[in-house]
């Protein structure tokens, strides 16, 4: 898989899409280790034909996939069991619309479409109508009253919890207007997009894990730190102000 992307200092973007996808793969990769099911987020691909004979090639914003033996390329051509969307005003639409409609002609399980701004789960599961067609049908939309009925359907050995879903989307800070992102919360985004762990990192760039913990709690890196954490994850790390006739400060 190629990494040959950068990590640029994105003042004005918002993170809590990437949080949201951030923290469901951090809770449950770990509860799929030593399984044959795999959790991912938006940095895969599958590669399907639509019921029209149209080849379609989707990233879902995090996956659970039990079939990962046939690939072409970097793209799975099996489906996964499990999908999750996290809106944003770009993609609603389309993940309410032409992207559920193409995991259900492909019949995946369960569908999540997560609404951050909210606070709000909707989980879809995949039956059967009368004809023997395929639907979604809503079984349950959770949000902070009813937060404790909050699981994965098809795969109920999982537990994910609604406060850890949304942890560090802080609501009240956009809605006063802010727009910003720290250091720590780009290189958790760029972990996970480059498959790497944290702890990984710190080794790579020859700090112990316990020294890299505490170096993110407090976002305190020098500018060679940070070009370092970018070789760790493929990348290369942007920050500075660049003029037209290329000179950088």
């Amino acid at each position: 898989m190629s990494l040959n992307f950068q990590i640029i200092d994105m003042a004005g973007a918002r993170p809590e899409h990437s949080t949201v996808i951030v923290n469901f793969v951090s809770a449950i990769r770990k509860q799929l280790l030593n399984s044959t099911c795999f959790v991912f987020s938006d940095n895969v691909q599958y590669k399907w034909e639509t019921n029209d004979g149209e080849e379609k090639i989707v990233i879902p914003d995090a996956s659970i996939n039990c079939r990962t033996k046939v690939r072409k390329g970097n793209a799975f051509l099996d489906i996964p069991r499990f999908v999750m969307e996290v809106l944003s005003p770009s993609t609603e639409k389309y993940d309410r619309g032409e992207k559920k409609e193409l995991y259900r002609q492909q019949e995946i399980d369960e569908y999540w479409i997560v609404d951050w701004q909210k606070k709000q789960v909707e989980i879809y599961n995949l039956d059967y109508d009368e004809k023997g067609k395929p639907q979604y049908y809503l079984w349950k939309i959770i949000t902070e009253n009813n937060k404790n009925e909050l699981k994965i359907v098809h795969f109920p050995n999982l537990k994910i919890v609604f406060d850890e879903l949304f942890a560090e989307v802080d609501l009240d800070y956009w809605l006063r207007g802010g727009d910003t992102i720290t250091i720590q919360e780009q290189i958790k985004m760029a972990a996970i997009h480059g498959d790497v762990t944290l702890a990984e990192i710190a080794k790579k760039v020859g700090m112990s894990p316990q020294s890299f913990s505490n170096r993110m709690k407090t976002g305190k890196f020098t500018r060679k730190e940070l070009d370092e954490i970018g070789k760790a994850l493929g990348a290369e790390y942007i920050s500075c102000f660049r003029f037209p006739d290329g000179s950088e400060y």
